[in-house]
């Protein structure tokens, strides 16, 4: 029992110091829209000087890449945008580039795994890092495929997918149904580890 509530202490403090960051540095937590041309990106998380961004593009191989950015730059990245257009806003936040992040809708029980493509990420020594080799896509039927190409298949309950064949054979993640792809909350899946704690995530991203 102490154990648990050390464990749910430290979810609790980590939730509370991330808001503070935010605070601190100015700067609103999710997908950013840069106007025509540009590629949009999602500011993770920031420390006192640098934010940790992940850049999505359906172009890439692993959907999108991770990177670095003092936050003095991205202030100006976000005020400036792509030339001649307006600033940059949160993606699904009316156009306010500083607007509080939008209220999320109410969690909905997912009946299944949306199709379609999933890029992974996973944090190392407090830095965003891209995870192609766990990046798979959904098809139907309860099939999907992964990085190389090979199949497999899943089976979805109660809100967790257990993975039998392929590259993620054996592996289990928690399934969390978003709105879109290219929005503040796309569908995720984030894999768990065998002592049932979260693992790596994958965002859903456009085909």
């Amino acid at each position: 029992m102490p154990r648990l509530l050390s464990s749910l202490f430290a979810v609790a403090l980590a939730c509370v110091t991330l808001a503070a960051v935010e605070a601190a540095s100015g700067i609103t937590y999710g997908r950013y829209d840069c106007g025509p041309y540009r590629q949009q990106f999602k500011v993770v998380t920031c420390s006192a000087l640098i934010c940790q961004l992940y850049t999505y593009d359906p172009g890439a191989r692993g959907g999108g890449f991770s990177s670095t950015m003092d936050i003095a730059s991205l202030r100006t990245l976000l005020a400036s945008g792509a030339p001649g257009n307006q600033p940059c806003h949160l993606a699904g936040a009316g156009g306010s580039r500083m607007a509080m992040q939008p209220k999320p809708p109410a969690p909905r029980k997912a009946t299944s795994v949306a199709p379609g493509r999933y890029a992974c990420y996973t944090m190392s020594s407090g830095r965003l890092y891209a995870a192609m080799s766990e990046n798979f896509t959904i098809m139907g039927g309860g099939n999907y495929r992964d990085v190389a190409g090979h199949t497999g298949t899943y089976a979805f309950k109660g809100g967790q997918i257990a993975f039998h064949g392929g590259a993620l054979n054996g592996r289990r993640a928690v399934y969390k149904a978003g709105v879109a792809p290219l929005s503040n909350n796309p569908n995720n899946v984030t894999f768990l580890r065998s002592n049932g704690e979260l693992a790596d995530s994958c965002d859903g991203v456009a085909r």
